[in-house]
């Protein structure tokens, strides 16, 4: 790993990441991906995002964070116990003020209806969303004219960085309640619609 990165996994299960970055105590890029990058090269093309973007550090985080999705769904159904841990692990990180992060760039593409596992990421998403809108960093996702559906957070994978980036406003509010609505969750009390 290069020097000055930091990655955050479970000494107990290898095949978690719940954090990765370049840590910076001005201001910090925060992007929520589906699952960490099967691909190295995208956590360079974040770093590049950031740097043109202004900002002085990035972090990603996922809404599940191992590969387990794809790679070895069919051997570990999803477990429960990393989400949790990965709730709680992003909840600090924005609470904590040697990460300030600015921004958070919503980029998990369609990766989360895509998959057999679709219910179980969207969940996961339902509470990560709850705590992003209350910490109160701006949600923005990266606009994209190639790209037509503008209601899906474009994957990072999907960004080409010939041109500038332009970052627009994500309606995390109208997507939590969708989910809501899709899986027939009870109104939250704190959740205003």
């Amino acid at each position: 790993m290069k020097t000055g990165y930091f990655e955050y996994r479970d000494p107990n299960h290898p095949k978690t990441l719940y954090l990765k970055g370049k840590k910076s105590l001005k201001n910090n890029l925060l992007f929520m991906a589906a699952y960490p990058f099967l691909k190295p090269v995208l956590y360079n093309k974040a770093e590049m995002m950031s740097r043109q973007l202004g900002y002085d550090g990035w972090l990603t985080a996922f809404i599940y964070p191992s590969d387990l999705m794809i790679a070895d769904y069919f051997y570990d159904q999803p477990i429960a116990a990393y989400a949790q841990k990965n709730t709680g692990i992003l909840r600090r990180l924005l609470d904590n003020p040697d990460y300030p992060i600015d921004t958070v760039v919503c980029c998990w593409g369609n990766a989360i209806s895509d998959f057999v596992t679709s219910k179980f990421l969207e969940l996961q998403l339902y509470d990560l969303l709850d705590i992003l809108i209350y910490r109160e960093p701006p949600l923005r996702t990266v606009a994209l004219d190639y790209i037509n559906d503008s209601r899906i957070p474009v994957g990072i994978d999907k960004i080409r960085l010939n041109k500038p980036l332009v970052l627009k406003d994500y309606d995390a509010k109208t997507e939590r309640k969708k989910i809501r609505l899709k899986y027939n969750l009870p109104p939250d009390i704190s959740y205003r619609m």
